[in-house]
């Protein structure tokens, strides 16, 4: 059920509604809001509690057995524990990653590489040309003027 907020702010107008029930009929939707409630309860971090500690003793069980304490194996204990509140938030960002890939192309316009194109265009028509130097590795007393992202002239 939905709060009164909610509502409210479904009812406003200042957003694009199809793309809201586009969001929440996606394949991926029930996941990403599963995520979100495994996020909050913070149903996972008992469970990565648990293997982090096994991890922490057996990285200080090897080290002590070994009398080191930087080698291979130690390091690979270290690099396995996991921050369970980081996993489960780049979960989420990958399920809308996934989400946002998909409403992206069905949303878009159908010519946008070629409005791309010609805003890229009349932009640096009104642009003047723009000195820049050559890159470190071939630095010279030379200038390249670029009067768009693929037109550029070498000037000595």
């Amino acid at each position: 059920m939905l709060t009164d907020e909610a509502v409210s702010a479904l009812k406003q107008n200042n957003f694009d509604h199809l793309l809201l029930s586009d969001l929440i009929a996606h394949k991926g939707f029930q996941r990403l809001m599963l995520d979100i409630a495994v996020y909050a309860s913070q149903a996972a971090s008992l469970s990565m509690v648990q293997n982090n500690a096994t991890l922490f003793y057996a990285r200080e069980a090897f080290r002590l057995a070994a009398g080191d304490t930087e080698s291979f194996e130690s390091r690979t204990l270290d690099l396995a524990v996991v921050d369970e509140d980081r996993f489960v938030r780049e979960a989420i960002h990958d399920d809308m990653d996934m989400i946002l890939a998909d409403l992206q192309e069905k949303h878009k316009l159908d010519n946008i590489e070629e409005l791309k194109e010609q805003t890229r265009e009349a932009v640096m028509q009104q642009m003047p040309a723009l000195p820049r130097k050559l890159p470190p590795a071939r630095r010279s007393n030379s200038l390249i003027y670029c009067w768009s992202r693929y037109k550029c002239q070498q000037i000595n």
